[in-house]
């Protein structure tokens, strides 16, 4: 039972090192296939292997971590990047190393068999035409993308050579394009909010150094009748910006207080 077992598992290409006893529990298998052994092509009906261990595979004979259609490597506008293992003919039991390349999620997405797309049917490459110039290597961040786009509403370039700039796609260009708005105008909300934020805080100090003695709750209902309405806090954010100013006891507001008529005072005089 246990040979046939064993016959069957190397037949099908199973890893069975997770299958350790109890007192291993946590340390990592002393059997891990090898590349020569993962990279063939398995049997009908065989459990479709992991891409991590593909790309172990792969990186382990030396094949170049970077995307085989635009060159793009481990980080895309500053951030890591994971490469997809793409099956050139469409067939994810062929796993032979001349059947694998490293495909950007971009690149990948617009192969012919992406997501089982034409599988069986498919016998060559589907590697989208990206020219490649270069000056690409500078626009890797979101202000080289922003930088671009605007050289292309101005007139200065063509969409085609933005496109041969950035290393994408047409369709991928319009994409980015989008995720550099949102990422700008979330960018502008945030700093909006801060303003207001910081005009907030400001206002509060200023009316807790006013009225030394006022505690976090009349200071936010004064506050608000003193501005019909348009500065409307709850005390518990009066509270946290005076905490955070070093002004939550009333001895440390009136000290305060003290400090800026003293210096107000002097300025007067100098003036």
């Amino acid at each position: 039972m246990h040979a046939h077992l064993r016959r069957r598992i190397n037949e099908f290409g199973i890893d069975i090192g997770h299958f350790r006893r109890a007192d291993n529990t946590g340390r990592p298998s002393s059997r891990r296939m090898s590349p020569s052994e993962l990279l063939v092509r398995r049997p009908d009906g065989a459990k479709r292997l992991d891409a991590e261990r593909l790309r172990r595979a792969l990186i382990e004979l030396g094949t170049a971590y970077e995307c085989v259609a635009c060159g793009t490597g481990r980080e895309w506008m500053g951030r890591p990047l994971t490469l997809h293992v793409d099956h050139i003919n469409g067939e994810f039991l062929d796993c032979r190393r001349e059947n694998l390349r490293f495909l950007c999620p971009n690149c990948h997405s617009q192969t012919d068999t992406y997501a089982g797309r034409n599988r069986r049917r498919y016998g060559g490459s589907s590697l989208p035409h990206v020219k490649r110039t270069k000056d690409a290597a500078w626009v890797t961040t979101e202000s080289d993308l922003a930088e671009v786009f605007k050289r292309v509403d101005s007139g200065e370039i063509s969409v085609v050579r933005a496109v041969e700039q950035i290393g994408c796609s047409r369709g991928h260009y319009y994409r980015l394009r989008e995720r550099v708005a949102e990422s700008r105008s979330a960018a502008m909300r945030k700093q909006v909010r801060n303003a207001a934020r910081e005009v907030r805080d400001v206002a509060i100090i200023e009316f807790a150094l006013d009225h030394p003695e006022l505690g976090p709750k009349p200071i936010a209902a004064r506050l608000s009748k003193a501005t019909d309405g348009e500065l409307r806090v709850a005390h518990g954010t009066v509270a946290n910006v005076l905490r955070k100013a070093g002004l939550q006891y009333r001895a440390n507001r009136e000290k305060a207080a003290k400090s800026r008529r003293e210096i107000e005072g002097l300025d007067f005089v100098t003036a």
